[in-house]
C-alpha cells in the first residue's frame, strides 16, 4: 500500500487550460491532482471525455457547468460527467485548493483536455 507523504508540496505548471498548480499522483485507473488556484486565477471554458470530481479543501469557486453558474466551498464535491464544458475561477484574494480526480490515469495533465468552438468557447463567469 504506497502511501505518499507530503502529497502537494512540490506542485507543477504547466496545465494548459488553467492558471492553477498542480501536485499528482497517477494509479492504474485514476489519477489524483492536488490543485491551487490563486485569487482571481480561471480556467478556459474546456471538456472530458471522462467524468472527472472536484473535493473542494480550501477557499472559493465559481463554476460554470453545463450552462449553469454555482459556487463551491470547502468540503463540496463538485461532479463534471463526461463532455460537460465547464470552468472554474477562484473566488475573492484566498487561494482556493482542491482534489481533482480523473479516470483513466494519465501521466500528462493535458491529455484528454478539449476546448470548445464557437458560442460554446465563450466563458460565463468573465468578460471576455
Amino acid at each position: 500500500m504506497p502511501i505518499y507523504p507530503n502529497f502537494g508540496s512540490h506542485p507543477e505548471e504547466g496545465i494548459s487550460y488553467t492558471a492553477a498548480s498542480a501536485s499528482w499522483q497517477h494509479g492504474r485507473n485514476l489519477s489524483v491532482g492536488l490543485l491551487r488556484m490563486e485569487g482571481g486565477a480561471f480556467s478556459t471554458p474546456h471538456y472530458h471525455n471522462n467524468e472527472q470530481f472536484i473535493y473542494m479543501l480550501k477557499g472559493r469557486i465559481h463554476i460554470a457547468s453545463g450552462g449553469e453558474i454555482s459556487d463551491a466551498s470547502p468540503g463540496d464535491l463538485v461532479h463534471f460527467p463526461p463532455g460537460d464544458i465547464h470552468e472554474v475561477a477562484a473566488l475573492g484574494v484566498e487561494a482556493a485548493e482542491f482534489l481533482l480526480s480523473r479516470g483513466p490515469a494519465r501521466e500528462n495533465p493535458n491529455d484528454d483536455v478539449f476546448t470548445p468552438e464557437g458560442e460554446a468557447a465563450k466563458s460565463l463567469l468573465r468578460e471576455e
